[in-house]
Parts: C-alpha cells; structure tokens; sequence
C-alpha cells in the first residue's frame, strides 16, 4: 500500500483553497516564492480552525513546514487541510496542510506540508477554551 502511495501520492485531507499562482509573486528565478504560499497555508488553516472552534483563531506557530518542489508561475495550486490533529492545550488546534499543484494533465504534485498550530480567541481578544472536539 505505502508503495502504490509513493507511485500515486493523493492529497490527504479536504480541498480548502485553491488559486492560480501569478507572475507577481515570484522570485528571481522565476518560482513563486516560499512566503506566498506559507500566506495562502496560513489563511487555510485559520478556515479549518475557525470552523473547528465555532469562532475566531489565530496562527500560534508553525511547527513543520517541508518544501519539495518549486511551483511554477500558472500553476493551479490546492491547499488541503485534515481535521485537527490534536489540541494541545484547551485552546489551540493543531491544523495539517498540504499544497499540491495540478497540472494541465491532471496530475498532482504536492509541493509542501505543514503543522500550523492555532489558538481560539474569544470576541475581547483573549484566547478562549474550545469546547470538546
């Protein structure tokens, strides 16, 4: 099984975002640049946690973030987000990303994975206890 995953790999979790990458966020080499996608992560993994925790989050930390391929300039980009993982505390969520490109093809690419750790704030900023997940 783990063999036939390496030869298809699948994106592992549900479709969250998905864009086209732009000319305008790319490096001098002509590769959309590590800091776009880590926005475009953040902001699926506040989606994922906010509707976890029935209200606001907000991105504690990164834990883990891998980079395996450049995206190139057009590309249709798809962010997937699994359930939490795990909390660690009474307030924060732990999100699991990953950023596949699809190509004209069909095929997919994952071009990163991370852990992004979120915390759950009430409406007078202050971080709040989840209710049980």
């Amino acid at each position: 099984m783990l063999e036939e995953q390496e030869q298809n790999p699948t994106p592992t979790g549900e479709p969250v975002l998905q864009l086209i990458a732009r000319a305008r966020d790319t490096n001098m080499f002509g590769d959309i640049y590590a800091g776009w996608l880590v926005d475009q992560m953040d902001q699926a993994a506040e989606s994922v946690a906010t509707g976890t925790a029935q209200g606001r989050c907000a991105t504690v930390s990164i834990e883990q973030l891998d980079f395996m391929s450049p995206i190139p300039v057009g590309s249709k980009v798809e962010i997937y987000g699994s359930a939490p993982v795990s909390g660690r505390g009474r307030s924060s969520i732990r999100v699991r990303l990953e950023a596949w490109v699809r190509h004209s093809d069909g095929s997919l690419i994952k071009v990163t994975e991370g852990v992004w750790v979120m915390v759950s704030i009430a409406k007078d900023g202050h971080i709040r206890p989840l209710k049980a997940l």
